[in-house]
């Protein structure tokens, strides 16, 4: 089991060129409690919430991520770098947030930026199956070798012709 440990926060946070990815039902204290620092930054709507940054490991992948607070909400919104975050990715981020004791999706994961249901198991089996059945089709597609046509035969080299007068000896 992962512990809070394993999320690095910054001691002051990074700007993020990330838009909200997740709304979660935890506020500033409960994030302070797992060891974010929150920094205020100019929103550049007039507004200066405090956004925390830290990384976790992904799949063994390093992956930074922000918490954005605005003053006086009981929720937060979970920020991933990148352009348009592929669902899986934020869902990815949740569940190595939620092994390491920091929320439990369900109940503290309000809804996606997607505006999609969060995925249940079902469909992320699915999509794991689906993405193995197209890896599998790649890697079958490269190892075929060409195959012989049906109704042809190979083509044999001609043998040297010779004359009936050299074989009968004029």
């Amino acid at each position: 089991m992962v512990s809070t440990a394993a999320i690095n926060w910054d001691t002051e946070a990074k700007m993020l060129g990330a838009d909200p990815t997740a709304t979660l039902a935890l506020d500033r204290s409960a994030w302070e409690r797992l060891g974010a620092i929150f920094t205020e930054v100019d929103d550049g709507d007039g507004e200066t919430p405090g956004l925390a940054t830290a990384t976790v490991q992904v799949a063994g992948v390093p992956v930074q991520f922000g918490v954005l607070y605005y003053s006086g909400g009981d929720s937060t919104y979970l920020l991933l770098p990148g352009t348009d975050p592929e669902r899986l990715s934020t869902i990815a981020l949740l569940e190595t947030l939620q092994a390491a004791r920091a929320l439990r999706i369900e109940t503290d994961l309000l809804d996606l930026a997607n505006g999609k249901p969060p995925l249940t198991l079902e469909d992320r089996v699915a999509e794991l199956e689906r993405q193995l059945a197209e890896t599998q089709s790649e890697l079958t597609a490269r190892r075929r070798r060409p195959t012989k046509r049906p109704g042809k035969r190979p083509v044999r080299k001609a043998a040297a012709k010779t004359s009936r007068s050299s074989m009968q000896g004029t």
